[in-house]
């Protein structure tokens, strides 16, 4: 395995023929690094904020086939109404909402609504059982 350090957050993680890109954050971000990012199997982005989640580099050249993105309750992540929107630019073919076990129930987002939302977005989702395993 083969791990690389970029800006902040932003790591490039190579095994197995396969490269993940996590956090391409947009601090200290240039063009340039579009080239170094190419030809990447699976981008990971932790939440959106913009040291973790560039929108702009990260909808340049990829097709996002899965977004595993977090929703929470109080806006330290993602809240309903903002994640969904980014779910839309992304334009995932597959939305998996996570982090959404916290033990303070004020912490997690109500789950009908954002049922509700995602489905008005016309996004394909899936909300997976703790320790349950789908084939992609």
């Amino acid at each position: 395995m083969k791990i690389t350090k970029f800006n902040q957050s932003c790591l490039l993680v190579e095994t197995n023929n396969k490269r993940l890109l996590i956090d391409p954050g947009n601090i200290r971000y240039t063009e340039d690094l579009l080239d170094e990012w190419k030809n990447i199997d699976y981008i990971f982005i932790t939440h959106r904020h913009g040291d973790h989640c560039n929108t702009e580099a990260i909808n340049t050249d990829y097709k996002c086939d899965i977004l595993c993105m977090p929703f929470n309750g109080n806006g330290l992540t993602m809240g309903i109404i903002d994640g969904v929107m980014f779910a839309q630019d992304i334009n995932p073919e597959l939305l998996i909402p996570v982090h959404m076990e916290h033990p303070l129930p004020f912490m997690n987002p109500d789950l009908d609504k954002l049922k509700s939302e995602i489905e008005k977005a016309g996004i394909n989702y899936r909300f997976l059982n703790l320790k349950e395993t789908i084939n992609v």
